[in-house]
């Protein structure tokens, strides 16, 4: 796996407390212009797991249009 560390830190430190603010974060970073910020984000959130699920479900009832498959 690349990426930064300092995104590479923070889906660990979101997988060991749980934290909602940075999975909030990572998910809001998948909108991003830049295309390195989307794929850390991205690689952040699947590093992180299965409990990225409600924010990812809470982008999708928004109804923004970069989480439309």
């Amino acid at each position: 796996m690349t990426g930064t560390p300092i995104m590479l830190a923070a889906a660990l430190l979101a997988l060991l407390l749980q934290d909602s603010t940075i999975i909030d974060t990572l998910v809001r970073n998948l909108r991003a212009d830049a295309l390195e910020v989307r794929e850390q984000a991205h690689r952040s959130l699947l590093a992180i797991g299965p409990q990225v699920a409600p924010a990812l479900r809470r982008a999708l009832d928004k109804g923004d249009a970069e989480f439309r498959i």
